[in-house]
């Protein structure tokens, strides 16, 4: 497993099962283009485990909320190594053995000071889940494994100013991240909470 620092997760079947139920009839509601207001009733099924604390929104992804514009196929670069101790802030890495659209890395999110993990569920809302309590096409229900990936903070501050000003621009921006010299705090801010002045 090349020294990257792996967690096994005790994880309770019946709830992912339920879970994923839950968070597929709230995607169909949404599909057939009901309100927010009532899809996101569908969301006080979920266990105690995981709370929806954002709309649902299809316009960014998990890799967007945790990463910005940084690719989720460059993140073993940054990979905890067997030793490190994962903090607040740093990025949760799921694999599954059931590839999503090819990729190694099906999801993820940023970890919590209280041990939790905030991420994008798709199109459907900002969740604050156990790190174990995700649907199933996230993580691989027979053997549950996660890693983490320690990003520098003023890297990872460039990749979501990137993806802020692509999605205010509605165009993917083709130039070098040091180039940016500003950021839409007022974006940034309802994305990803108060960033410091």
């Amino acid at each position: 497993m090349n020294n990257i620092l792996y967690e096994k997760l005790d994880i309770d079947p019946a709830e992912v099962k339920k879970i994923t139920a839950v968070c597929s009839v709230a995607s169909s509601l949404r599909e057939k283009g009901l309100p927010c207001h009532i899809t996101e009733r569908v969301y006080r099924n979920l266990p105690d485990s995981v709370a929806a604390i954002g709309p649902s929104t299809p316009g960014y992804q998990c890799n967007d909320y945790a990463l910005g514009s940084l690719s989720i196929l460059a993140i073993d670069e940054y990979a905890l190594k067997e030793g490190d101790t994962p903090k607040a802030g740093d990025i949760v890495v799921y694999e599954s053995s059931l590839p999503l659209e090819n990729f190694r890395p099906t999801h993820v999110g940023v970890l919590q000071e209280d041990g939790t993990v905030i991420s994008k569920w798709g199109s459907l809302p900002l969740m604050k889940h156990e790190k174990s309590a995700v649907v199933e096409e996230y993580i691989d229900t027979d053997s549950p494994m996660i890693s983490f990936a320690r990003i520098p903070s003023g890297l990872l501050r460039v990749y979501r100013e990137m993806f802020s000003m692509e999605m205010l621009s509605g165009y993917p921006l083709l130039y070098d991240p040091e180039e940016i010299s500003w950021v839409n705090r007022d974006f940034i801010n309802h994305v990803y909470g108060k960033l410091p002045v």
